[in-house]
């Protein structure tokens, strides 16, 4: 809710505090390139004013996007394009990408299959990505954590742990969004 373009029916953000446009991508996935996802950070570097490292949850197709975009290298001469890997352990080769490093930060892509979930159709939105700042962001607890013992049934000791806590977000505007729907 607070990574949106425009405020939530619900409590709504002010739009002077939600991320700027340039920060909300919705580029279709085989068109995502490096140089768009530099225009992303640097919104986000614009907003903040320091280069720093983002946590960016993604789907499955938006990891493969990353790992996609910069795994190849066009040869111009031929007009074709060489896959780049790099070496792993002795007998391996890895096609990975997990940190991203561009102009204006880092994302360290962290996968996730609950971005976008409908719950109507089971199924979640692969192409989804929220580049956070950790250090933006927070717990704050209402009821602290607590341990309630349940009986001993001849299974061992039960208990419930309970708690009421809430997402602090304090400053929405230098967090970013990829949300491209194909």
């Amino acid at each position: 809710s607070w990574i949106a373009s425009s405020a939530q029916a619900v409590l709504p953000v002010d739009s002077l505090f939600g991320p700027p446009s340039a920060s909300l991508n919705n580029t279709a996935m085989a068109s995502l390139t490096t140089a768009l996802v530099n225009g992303v950070m640097e919104s986000q570097y614009g907003q903040v004013g320091k280069e720093t490292t983002y946590m960016l949850i993604c789907g499955t197709a938006l990891k493969k996007q990353f790992t996609n975009m910069v795994g190849y290298q066009p040869d111009v001469a031929s007009n074709t394009a060489i896959k780049r890997t790099q070496r792993g352990d002795e007998g391996k080769w890895m096609d990975n990408i997990q940190i991203f490093s561009g102009d204006f930060g880092t994302y360290e892509l962290m996968l996730s299959s609950f971005l976008g979930w409908n719950y109507s159709t089971g199924t979640n939105s692969t192409q989804r990505g929220y580049a956070l700042d950790m250090d933006m962001l927070e717990l704050r607890y209402q009821q602290p954590v607590k341990y309630d013992p349940l009986p001993d049934l001849g299974g061992g000791p039960r208990g419930v742990l309970s708690a009421i806590v809430g997402l602090c977000v304090k400053n929405p505007r230098g967090l970013a969004k990829f949300h491209a729907t194909s």
